[in-house]
């Protein structure tokens, strides 16, 4: 994977990209007998002209997204811009009066506060898929952190040896944690399960269990 992990390496967001200078900045040292480079970057997941600059430079590239519950992922959002000193509105401000956001306290690669956007996957899903195809694989958050889906994984990058997974508290955002009220769990939720259902229709999956 990429060096460092943490944080994420977004390469991909410079205006210009060439194969050698990504090896170098992101992948310093690699031995030679590996099959896969890896790296994480989520910022990249909403650009299409990233998503394009990836599919010039890495031919072939294997692309992997993992979709959460889009509830808890925009709350999860929502606390992280918080934690992080971004976000000074409460969450009935932020997601049910539409009280604008605050200014921006640092610089940040993305929108800190598009929680509801960022969790629209409609918004996002089909223009990966018709640009990477066969070579983008879709799991379920919730599903893989319990050690789910794991063969589909494997079978996606040709693996034939087993792995296990950190524990799954691990695999969570530690952000600072909030009591969301009920009216703002069912705005919510009110507001994604359109996008739910559209979502499992498009491919042919079903991720109703979201709305629960």
């Amino acid at each position: 994977m990429s060096v460092p992990v943490k944080p994420e390496p977004k390469y991909f967001l410079k205006e210009s990209v060439n194969y050698a200078d990504y090896l170098k900045e992101v992948f310093p040292n690699y031995p030679d007998h590996v099959t896969y480079l890896g790296e994480k970057s989520v910022s990249y997941y909403e650009s299409i002209s990233v998503a394009e600059q990836i599919k010039k430079l890495l031919p072939g590239v294997k692309i992997l997204l993992i979709l959460r519950n889009p509830v808890d992922r925009a709350l999860s959002n929502y606390s992280f811009s918080v934690t992080h000193g971004l976000e000074t509105r409460t969450p009935e401000e932020a997601f049910i009066l539409n009280v604008p956001p605050p200014p921006r306290s640092m610089s940040t690669s993305v929108d800190p506060f598009d929680y509801i956007g960022r969790s629209d996957y409609m918004c996002h899903v089909p223009v990966l898929k018709n640009l990477f195809g066969e070579d983008l694989l879709i799991l379920q958050f919730e599903r893989l952190v319990n050690g789910l889906d794991l063969s589909q994984l494997q079978n996606f990058l040709n693996l034939k040896v087993g792995f296990e997974l950190p524990e799954a508290s691990n695999m969570f955002n530690q952000s600072e944690r909030f009591i969301i009220s009920d009216a703002v769990q069912g705005h919510l939720k009110s507001r994604f399960q359109p996008m739910i259902e559209e979502l499992s229709t498009y491919l042919r999956r079903d991720f109703s269990e979201w709305n629960n």
